[in-house]
């Protein structure tokens, strides 16, 4: 499974989606399906063309 979430901010994403109530629910309907913890991969676009 894949979950693309873009923002502007990494710390909007790691702190304000993470830290909410939101992720909270989220995290715990997901995560009976998950077969390895989730790994966060983060990347910055460098070229627009």
């Amino acid at each position: 499974m894949i979950l693309k979430i873009a923002t502007f901010d990494i710390k909007e994403q790691s702190i304000g989606f993470r830290e909410s109530p939101l992720f909270t629910q989220w995290r715990a309907i997901l995560s009976p399906h998950f077969q390895n913890p989730p790994i966060a991969e983060h990347f910055q676009t460098i070229n627009k063309i």
